[in-house]
């Protein structure tokens, strides 16, 4: 049972993954010229991954309530055709949340349904994960604000993530923006639950163990 359970947690952790790096190609293709770091979700130059990752995230979610479940508003499901000018007439509300600005102009912006999925049905098309798990996995970004009963931070195996790693979040002596930034991540996360908190961490030496009980 922990097994099964196990492997649903990892099917659904490489779906969101899946998610966001397509959702870095989406955007880099059409506003950004189609350039960016693609080991980094597409992330571009003049923006830290961290602040890439989260704006992908908050835009799918934000894009999941407009233009999810494929259906129009007497409930009928749409051929790709239709979707895709629900998608167009969406484009200068997704320029708006844009993290910086584009590299084109939205009058410039083009797209069109791949050949042969234009009469297909989306939501026959798409497939849809669903591990039927009550646990609901986010970012820091969209939980600010939040009361939730329990709380998992989890932090980045690398300390360069740039406000990804647990070290970022108990910077004693911040000195620059970005590190204050990191830090108040840190305090956003794990003010969050109300009776419990779990921080998962790479493996800790003994002295950032005693660290961290301290």
């Amino acid at each position: 049972m922990l097994y099964n359970y196990g492997i649903q947690q990892l099917k659904m952790r490489e779906v969101m993954e899946s998610a966001i790096s397509l959702m870095g190609h989406f955007l880099s293709k059409l506003f950004y010229k189609n350039e960016g770091n693609i080991r980094n979700q597409y992330c571009q130059e003049t923006i830290s991954n961290v602040k890439w990752r989260i704006s992908l995230a908050s835009l799918l979610t934000e894009m999941s309530k407009a233009l999810y479940p494929f259906q129009d508003r007497k409930g009928t499901k749409l051929k790709y055709s239709k979707w895709a000018v629900v998608v167009r007439d969406y484009l200068p509300s997704i320029v708006t949340r844009l993290p910086i600005k584009p590299y084109i102009e939205i009058s410039e912006v083009k797209f069109q349904v791949e050949r042969g999925l234009a009469e297909i049905l989306v939501p026959d098309h798409v497939s849809v994960y669903n591990t039927g798990s009550k646990i609901r996995t986010t970012t820091i970004h969209n939980i600010k604000g939040e009361t939730l009963d329990s709380v998992m931070v989890v932090s980045s195996l690398d300390k360069k993530s740039k406000g990804g790693h647990w070290e970022d979040w108990f910077n004693q002596s911040p000195t620059t923006s970005d590190e204050h930034e990191h830090k108040r991540y840190g305090y956003v996360a794990m003010s969050r639950p109300k009776h419990l908190l779990v921080l998962a961490t790479p493996k800790l030496r003994a002295i950032d163990r005693a660290f961290l009980r301290g």
